[in-house]
């Protein structure tokens, strides 16, 4: 909470950012730090999957990770201790083709209304 004031955008107006910075700290003032951390934690697979949907668009080939060692990827990566480790990704060229997606086709999952 002590750099709220860094995440709301430096060019609202300044009643408007005062609004936000109130708004955020009603919503997350109350909480604990271990609650505000799972918050964070669910979050952060929003960006995971927006950097798996960037690399693709790029032509690069990911696969997200779990199942590793926390401990040990900050201790090889000099990673504080106090930091959250919510997955890992490789990302790169793949060595092969791999095989031809078996997913079902968008239309068939979705409805649009």
């Amino acid at each position: 909470m002590a750099h709220l004031d860094e995440v709301v955008h430096p060019d609202l107006p300044s009643d408007k950012r005062a609004e936000t910075l109130a708004m955020l700290n009603g919503s997350f003032g109350s909480m604990s730090e271990e609650a505000r951390g799972v918050w964070a934690n669910n979050q952060s697979n929003i960006a995971l999957g927006y950097l798996l949907l960037i690399a693709k668009a790029q032509g690069l080939d990911t696969s997200p990770m779990l199942g590793f060692e926390a401990d040990k990827v900050k201790m090889v990566l000099d990673i504080p201790a106090h930091a959250t480790i919510t997955a890992l990704v490789a990302l790169g060229y793949g060595a092969e083709e791999g095989f031809v997606s078996h997913r079902h086709d968008v239309e068939r999952i979705t409805t649009f209304r």
